[in-house]
């Protein structure tokens, strides 16, 4: 009879499953030897290979840091040219906005009629890049312009608001009133459109010193009549870099024409030079910008209320001054000398003979 102790029946079932079944959840030492590791090392480099995962896979990745900082450095450079170039564009504004405005002011005197300039563009370059958009006949006023940058600057008005100018100029000195039917650029019309530019020049240099190009000479130098359809721009301006006021000009009973106003470009770059400051850190500069309202005070008298309110047309007023006496000239009030009345051009005027000294003002307002 067999012995029954040597290993269970076939018929009993296994208390657990067979072994086969732990081999293949677990890998044997045979399987690990086979990839080169063990399963402890196969563990410890999971970690790794996830660090490993994130770091920059090129060294094109890790200097990317660095060349966005070189980047930054232009963009910077940029920001900080950029205020430099809008405060020269406004430099530029003013000192042509400035000379046109004076310029129209002095030939409201000289025509006796208003003259009144538009809004006007800026332009920047040679004769090309100023004059480029010009057409037909222009009548061009050179200027030898001297002390704020070195160079000629040019007045071109269309010919035929010339031609009205010059028969405006000329009635003006006559005394007379112009035919403008007729007006045309003949040679007298052009001598005196000449004249009237001469003294345009003086006026828009004063402006020019004004907004502080001190140290200015301009002289007005010859008018010629020039076709800007016929002659290259370069024949019409003298080669140079220039900076111009394109805008749009009325003379009352007058066809509205275009005129261009060309100074050197080193005017413009001069920056005007700062006035040091003043008493109570105010600029003096600006404070003779101000502009103050002047009087010529005839004769003065208190009179009583109960007079005033009898005074009727044809009343006579009799003042205690004599009529052989000087005006006196005021400004914001205050006695600042005496004059001479005259008549300009149909207009009244007053001769300055005299202005005070400081000592003479406070007495002369201490007697008052």
């Amino acid at each position: 009879m067999p012995d029954q102790a040597d290993g269970p029946s076939q018929d009993e079932a296994p208390d657990r499953p067979p072994e086969a079944s732990d081999e293949a959840q677990t890998p044997s030492p045979e399987q690990g030897a086979d990839t080169g590791q063990s399963a402890d090392d196969q563990a410890v480099d999971q970690p790794e290979a996830e660090a490993e995962a994130q770091e920059p896979e090129t060294p094109g990745q890790q200097a990317q840091g660095p060349a966005d900082e070189s980047q930054a450095e232009p963009e910077a450079a940029g920001e900080e040219a950029q205020p430099a170039a809008e405060a020269e564009e406004d430099a530029a504004q003013a000192l042509l906005k400035a000379m046109l405005q004076a310029a129209a002011q002095a030939w409201t005197e000289e025509l006796k009629r208003p003259v009144r300039p538009g809004e006007p563009s800026v332009l920047r370059g040679g004769p090309e890049a100023v004059l480029g958009g010009g057409e037909g006949r222009y009548v061009v006023s050179s200027a030898a312009w001297r002390g704020a940058g070195t160079g000629t600057a040019y007045w071109a008005l269309g010919a035929e608001l010339a031609a009205g100018v010059a028969a405006c100029a000329q009635a003006a000195s006559a005394g007379g009133e112009p035919d403008l039917e007729a007006a045309e650029l003949d040679d007298q019309a052009l001598e005196a459109y000449q004249a009237a530019a001469a003294d345009l020049w003086t006026k828009a240099a004063e402006a020019a010193r004004t907004e502080g190009r001190t140290g200015l000479a301009v002289d007005a130098g010859e008018s010629r009549v020039v076709d800007l359809s016929e002659t290259p721009a370069a024949e019409a301006l003298e080669a140079g870099e220039y900076v111009a006021a394109r805008a749009d000009l009325t003379v009352e009973g007058l066809p509205e024409a275009e005129v261009l106003l060309v100074v050197p470009a080193a005017a413009v770059a001069q920056a005007p030079a700062e006035a040091p400051p003043g008493p109570e850190g105010h600029n003096v500069a600006q404070i003779m910008k101000m502009r103050l309202p002047v009087y010529v005070t005839v004769a003065e008298r208190s009179m009583r209320l109960s007079r005033i309110m009898d005074l009727v047309p044809g009343a006579i007023i009799e003042f205690r001054k004599s009529a052989e006496e000087p005006l006196d000239l005021q400004a914001a009030g205050i006695t600042i000398g005496r004059g001479e009345a005259v008549i300009v051009r149909e207009r009244f005027g007053l001769q300055v003979r005299e202005i005070f000294t400081r000592k003479a003002i406070r007495a002369h307002r201490d007697e008052s």
